[in-house]
């Protein structure tokens, strides 16, 4: 999370209590660090918190240098008000301000930091910090004081060669008292390394007293990243009802999303797993429901029960399509042996005798149709025709003494013509 700057309060200076602003569009859990510079020698104290609940003194302030500023920072987190911090001085002037940042950690908000003084009066500053930041994305900031009995800044925005985006945070001079104020510039550090040498040419001669200091930023939430180059998962087939299933491998994660798995129409969703592929129980529909095994790579498929013409036939499991042996089949009380076939039942002709007469229909696909045999009844017969039992034509019969010609029956059946012996009529029946 990137450390971002909040619009700085505006100077307070007296020769009593002062209580400068807080900063500007400030967020929950910002870090507000305030600066303070009075005479050297002199002492400053916060008398009155304000809307931030507790203020802790940076390490290593204050900083006295003689003849110059005395200088003061603490550091404090805000979460909600509007009040600044008072800060009363011993004696003399006191000068103040106030600036926030975001994105910093609210427990060790610094990294790493330094001082120093110089005790030379002039306008030259240089700050060679001599210290290593220890974090990425890191914020540096350094304040330097100037005595100079005035109310305009005299400490512009610093250089430094190692920071990016400098920037004045504050540049503020009192005239109150003996006088005397501090400048506060800030720069970003994309990694981790030296945070270098921060320098400006003041406005008045002066003796400096100056601090630097890292702005620690907000952990980032744990992001795994390759290890030992690039995790790859590689991929595995699987093979269902005669379908491949191809998963994608997947880089620099740890599990393998879902594939979908369509296995007779019907879809299965494994679960991802880490490093091997499962699949779940598909249910297959093939006339009756099959309930497979899951296993690890492949799939077999256990023998369906199917039933044709209401004979149970007992199919060869196989890995992806179903053929189903020949059942036995009956028709009217005679055994019909049909060839096996894939995925229809043909049955060829059974050999059918109806009162004794040996008749051989047609085979057909679904149902049985038997053509009409000869009946030899010295009675009419008029049977009803039926789709899947055998219909007897009437034939035409004389009985007298006079010879009686039947008609042809359904183009395969002929009866001939009676002889009569002994005042009765004999039929002879043939098969044409």
């Amino acid at each position: 999370m990137a450390i971002t700057r909040r619009t700085p309060s505006a100077k307070a200076a007296g020769t009593g209590a002062v209580t400068p602003a807080l900063p500007t569009g400030m967020s929950a859990n910002d870090v507000v660090f305030l600066v303070a510079s009075t005479i050297a020698g002199g002492t400053c104290t916060i008398s009155a918190n304000g809307s931030v609940g507790t203020w802790n003194v940076v390490t290593g302030s204050p900083i006295n240098v003689a003849s110059g500023e005395k200088l003061y920072v603490w550091w404090g987190v805000w979460t909600s008000g509007s009040t600044g911090p008072t800060v009363t001085p011993g004696s003399d002037h006191c000068c103040a301000a106030t600036q926030a940042f975001g994105g910093v950690d609210t427990t060790s908000p610094i990294g790493v930091n330094a001082i120093g003084t110089e005790t030379s009066s002039d306008t030259s500053f240089s700050f060679a910090t001599g210290i290593t930041t220890t974090h990425d994305n890191s914020r540096c900031c350094c304040v330097a004081t100037n005595g100079a009995d005035s109310d305009t800044g005299q400490v512009p925005v610093m250089t430094n060669a190692n920071l990016t985006g400098l920037t004045l945070e504050f540049n503020y001079e009192t005239a109150q008292g003996g006088g005397g104020g501090f400048g506060f510039t800030s720069g970003a550090r994309a990694s981790a390394g030296a945070m270098g040498t921060f320098a400006c040419t003041m406005g008045t001669a002066s003796t400096k007293a100056y601090i630097a200091w890292e702005l620690t930023p907000v952990a980032q939430e744990a992001t795994p990243s390759p290890v030992a180059a690039t995790w790859s998962v590689t991929t595995p087939t699987v093979t269902v009802g005669g379908i491949t299933a191809e998963p994608a491998s997947v880089t620099a994660t740890w599990s393998v999303p879902t594939p979908t798995v369509t296995v007779g129409g019907i879809t299965a969703t494994p679960s991802p797993v880490a490093a091997t592929w499962s699949v779940p129980e598909p249910v297959i529909t093939n006339v009756l429901n099959a309930t497979p095994d899951p296993i690890a790579a492949t799939w077999s498929v256990p023998e369906p029960v199917v039933t044709v013409g209401g004979i149970v036939a007992e199919p060869d499991p196989i890995s992806a399509a179903w053929s189903v042996p020949e059942p036995v089949v009956s028709v009217s009380g005679i055994v019909a042996e049909p060839d096996p076939i894939s995925a229809a039942w043909s049955v060829p002709e059974p050999v059918v005798s109806v009162s004794g007469i040996e008749a051989t229909p047609d085979p057909i696909d679904v149902a049985w149709t038997v053509t009409t045999p000869v009946v030899t009844n010295v009675l009419n017969a008029t049977p009803d025709p039926v789709a899947a039992t055998w219909s007897v034509p009437t034939p035409t019969v004389t009985v007298g003494g006079i010879e009686a010609t039947p008609d042809p029956i359904t183009a395969m059946w002929s009866i001939p013509q009676a002889a009569v012996r002994n005042n009765r009529v004999l039929w002879a029946v043939r098969r044409s």
